[in-house]
């Protein structure tokens, strides 16, 4: 079982890896748009215009195939950490419960057949997914870099702008927006940001659900319990902490799946899910810890989720800050709202003492 702090923690280093790729192609396309933002001659702008996009996509392509190569050897070594020491708890409860003749079938971690390809499969589906997430970057970053070489040649050839203003008005729509990527589950454009984050953690957490089924298989165990923790979301926190059947034939416990939602993406182990399970027995000194009181758990749901959004409002002002510089905008207005939302963090994490800053969370390189 894998603690929800643990599973909360897992996406940090490969969030980062993307996060730096992301300000970086913000830098670079700023400071193409400032380079072009001048130039009113119709045939110089698009020699220009090509010549810039021509080094974008080198560029970006360069930074891509660097990160990939980051992130799937980071992607691999979170993997067998994190999935083994989910095992390695399991496999102590197992050897356990067979010295206590609760288990006569249970086997050593090293003996389970099956376990070694299960995460060779589940790691290779998230690096897969963490491609398709990149791919989609570029190609929608190179699309709004053209996007935004017309917006401010035609602001300007037009006279409606001069070309400072023009620049400004697209270097600021840059920091804005931000560079998005598709989600392929649901075809909408979501932030890199989010779909590492969620890439990663699910993924994590599924393929060592999946292993952990693949060796209570092969141990034939029935019983597991789920983890719990304050701040669960509310259609999690009704079934978190209580023992289930993996069969459905138990008379005292209720059925795994029907119940947890397990398999699904908006139950256990699913899509942003900081719940694992692990084996039980009810002969061993292994008990459901003491229930978490709903009301309880919703107001600490409910500050965490103010806690990630301030993150959130540092990070992008930081971002905003750097871009503005590359593009030539004063970056002072960016500075104080980055001070703002620090002290809003401070002063929340000062008056609730459950809730732990999270400086990691709140840094842009």
């Amino acid at each position: 079982m894998l603690t929800p702090q643990y599973l909360s923690n897992i996406p940090e280093s490969v969030v980062k890896i993307y996060l730096d790729l992301e300000s970086d192609i913000m830098i670079d396309i700023a400071r193409r748009i400032k380079k072009t933002g001048s130039i009113t001659d119709t045939a110089l702008w698009q020699a220009k215009k090509l010549e810039e996009l021509g080094a974008s996509r080198e560029y970006i392509a360069k930074r891509i195939a660097t990160a990939l190569k980051m992130s799937e050897k980071e992607i691999l070594s979170i993997f067998n950490e994190a999935c083994y020491k989910s095992l390695k708890k399991d496999e102590k409860i197992y050897l356990r419960a067979k010295e206590l003749g609760l288990l006569p079938n249970a086997i050593p971690l090293n003996s389970a057949q099956g376990i070694k390809s299960v995460l060779m499969l589940g790691a290779i589906r998230t690096q897969n997914t963490m491609r398709n997430l990149t791919e989609s970057l570029g190609r929608i970053a190179n699309a709004d870099l053209a996007t935004y070489l017309d917006r401010s040649y035609l602001q300007v050839v037009s006279g409606a702008f001069d070309y400072k203003s023009a620049i400004s008005n697209s270097v600021k729509a840059l920091a804005h927006n931000g560079i998005r990527t598709i989600d392929y589950a649901s075809g909408s454009k979501i932030s890199i940001e989010a779909g590492v984050r969620r890439a990663v953690l699910t993924g994590v957490n599924k393929t060592a659900g999946e292993m952990s089924l693949e060796y209570a298989d092969e141990c034939e165990s029935d019983l597991v319990i789920t983890s719990q923790h304050i701040g669960a979301r509310p259609t999690h926190a009704v079934w978190q902490g209580k023992v289930f059947s993996r069969s459905g034939k138990s008379n005292k416990y209720p059925d795994f799946v029907s119940s947890t939602g397990y398999g699904t993406a908006e139950g256990l182990c699913g899509v942003n899910c900081r719940h694992s399970f692990s084996p039980y027995f009810p002969g061993m000194s292994l008990k459901p810890d003491e229930r978490i009181g709903l009301t309880e758990n919703r107001r600490q749901y409910e500050l965490e989720q103010e806690q990630r959004f301030n993150e959130r409002r540092i990070r992008y002002f930081k971002r905003e800050s750097m871009v503005y510089e590359a593009g030539g905008i004063d970056p002072t207005k960016s500075n104080e709202k980055v001070a703002y939302w620090q002290a809003k963090q401070r002063d929340l994490i000062k008056e609730n003492p459950s809730l732990h800053r999270d400086y990691f969370r709140e840094k842009v390189e």
